[in-house]
């Protein structure tokens, strides 16, 4: 197999992130511009408790794939910041599925730094255009 070949499923999967990244940030720029920072972040929280406790899963049973690695101290301080958000409203809490759904196809590592990026470009001030 040519080394091409090979890249190509990794190509795929980065792009299929960044088409997934856009789409999420286009979404709440358009229609959540005001609490778009808080909507990532507890989208952010949801994926980060999922890999976390998947991280821990493949540890115990040696898997040998390659992960991207969370420390504990990054969930809690991301708990910590999560719990002092007010409470979402009925069209947050819809928002925050949506992202959560578009993460939906990826293995929960990948998934977590994507939800790590948007609220990253969610949280840029002034609010961040997704396109360029």
């Amino acid at each position: 197999m040519t080394q091409s070949k090979k890249l190509k499923p990794a190509i795929d999967e980065a792009e299929r992130a960044m088409i997934a990244t856009d789409r999420a940030g286009d979404y709440l720029y358009q229609n959540h511009r005001d609490h778009a920072a808080e909507i990532a972040m507890r989208a952010l929280h949801r994926m980060a408790l999922l890999w976390k406790a998947e991280q821990h899963d493949r540890f115990v049973r040696k898997d040998p794939r390659e992960v991207f690695t969370m420390s504990n101290d990054y969930v809690r301080r991301l708990h910590e910041r999560t719990v002092e958000l007010p409470l979402p409203s009925q069209s947050d809490a819809m928002a925050e599925h949506f992202i959560i759904t578009l993460l939906a196809d990826f293995d929960a590592d990948r998934a977590w730094l994507i939800s790590h990026n948007i609220y990253h470009r969610s949280a840029w001030p002034p609010p961040y255009r997704f396109w360029f």
